[in-house]
């Protein structure tokens, strides 16, 4: 048996690319990173070449190409019509809890069904089953499904009154605040912004110093007060005390925030579940309507659902994805 490894290019050069990397390092002998966007990102591990999409060309191609960034459709066209014929995704390589979410279960058949009968509207239901479809057949392209109203705001699903109070969970730099204020007019009363890292903290007091309107929170949102460990890599970051370069303080939405809210927003990197067992005085005593991500982790598109309709059966619930790739599903409770 040869010891040679297979050569090949990598192509993304952000989380997945850490997470995955020893997997790779291992298993072939990489020629170059390509980095298709977060420069402030690099990894350009064990000197390694870094190469830029400009420079695809002058990369031989018949050398297969493994992409570990999650924008595959589009990549794998740009690729294919530059001449590489030799395209995989680490999501197809490994089985990693953060790799195989948007693969089919056929053991949680029981549970799909169960939330499909949730689903208010025709239109949910059409894209719950499309989820699967695609699951099953392990397609990376949802821009069939792609929703063209604003995310976390469809009108098809409520519209927003000029007094909400919303609680922002994962407020990153403030691009849903920007979208908030707009779908409002910037007519709202109050806005709770969570945001465990540091970095991405200090620029959204930046983007939202000037409105007293708005309180940012230094804080993971969780099901109780703890320091835990957090993968923090530039822009993004999640809960985890195995691969931690960081720690963060989670606190339950329902210890700091006693008064109303009319909404909550949740896209916290795969803690959903646990922010929300974190919310549930707040929620069980005003009722705010909720936008929450569904797409983390494999099972969150059935375990959030049903717990929400276990513990809130008056909610009615949609579903609506906003991306052109498997990212971005939302469930909105109402």
């Amino acid at each position: 048996m040869s010891d040679v490894k297979e050569k090949v290019y990598l192509y993304g050069n952000g989380n997945n690319l850490r997470r995955s990397w020893e997997f790779l390092i291992g298993n072939y002998q990489i020629l170059g990173i390509i980095d298709r966007k977060h420069n402030e990102l690099a990894f350009n591990a064990q000197g390694i070449p870094l190469y830029n999409p400009s420079q695809l060309n002058d990369l031989d191609k018949n050398v297969k190409v493994i992409i570990t960034c999650v924008y595959v459709a589009e990549i794998k066209a740009l690729l294919a019509g530059l001449g590489f014929t030799r395209i995989e995704h680490i999501f197809g390589l490994r089985e990693d809890e953060h790799f195989c979410f948007h693969k089919y279960n056929a053991f949680d058949e029981i549970y799909y069904n169960d939330v499909r009968a949730l689903l208010f509207d025709d239109e949910s239901k059409y894209i719950f089953d499309k989820i699967l479809q695609f699951r099953k057949n392990g397609a990376y392209d949802y821009n069939e499904i792609c929703s063209n109203e604003p995310q976390y705001f469809p009108e098809s699903v409520y519209v927003l009154g000029n007094e909400e109070i919303m609680i922002d969970a994962g407020a990153f730099i403030g691009d849903t605040i920007e979208r908030f204020r707009k779908v409002t007019n910037n007519k709202f009363k109050k806005i709770y912004a969570f945001e465990p890292c540091q970095e991405n903290y200090d620029k959204l007091l930046l983007k939202t110093n000037n409105d007293a309107r708005i309180d940012c929170l230094l804080y993971a949102v969780w099901d109780c007060e703890q320091e835990l460990g957090f993968a923090e890599s530039g822009y993004s970051g999640y809960i985890d005390n195995d691969k931690s370069n960081a720690t963060i303080k989670t606190i339950p939405i329902d210890k700091i925030i006693k008064s109303p809210v009319t909404f909550i927003k949740m896209d916290v990197e795969g803690a959903e579940l646990r922010a929300l067992q974190g919310a549930k005085e707040l929620i069980e005593k005003y009722h705010p309507k909720l936008a929450i991500s569904l797409y983390h982790k494999e099972k969150d598109i059935y375990q959030i659902p049903l717990y929400l309709h276990s513990k809130y059966p008056e909610y009615k619930f949609a579903l609506r994805h906003h991306g052109k790739q498997w990212l971005e599903t939302v469930l909105y409770a109402y």
